[in-house]
């Protein structure tokens, strides 16, 4: 799936793939929020064109929750850290959110990161004992 969205992106572009709604569960503003797929054509009927629509969705998710917490609180980031296998794996995510984010994004140096944390924070629980 990736060789071909990276495929799709080189010769068409990513404006040229499917536009996705990734919000299938809802959003944390509406949560009877559905997903949906448009821009759908003769020209772009490629399964490149629904998975870079797809990440881009994604992306367009985190980036507008960015926005708002920019204008909550005034200030704007400068880092982008990602983490998570999906993009950890995906060089293309990461390549369009360092594009949407406007700078480059950081990848931990230990995987599973959730899991991580939680073992770092159990043993300084287990420390201050």
């Amino acid at each position: 799936m990736q060789e071909q969205a990276e495929k799709f992106v080189e010769k068409y572009g990513k404006e040229a793939a499917w536009k996705v709604d990734t919000a299938f569960s809802g959003t944390r503003s509406d949560p009877s929020h559905r997903g949906m797929i448009a821009g759908i054509g003769v020209e772009n009927f490629h399964p490149g064109a629904l998975t870079v629509g797809v990440i881009c969705g994604i992306l367009n998710e985190l980036h507008e929750q960015y926005e708002q917490m920019c204008q909550l609180t005034g200030k704007k980031a400068t880092r982008l850290t990602g983490s998570g296998n999906g993009i950890r794996r995906n060089s293309l995510m990461r390549r369009l959110a360092e594009e949407m984010f406007k700078m480059p994004m950081e990848i931990p140096e230990y995987e599973e990161e959730a899991a991580y944390g939680a073992a770092l924070t159990a043993g300084k629980l287990v420390a201050a004992m």
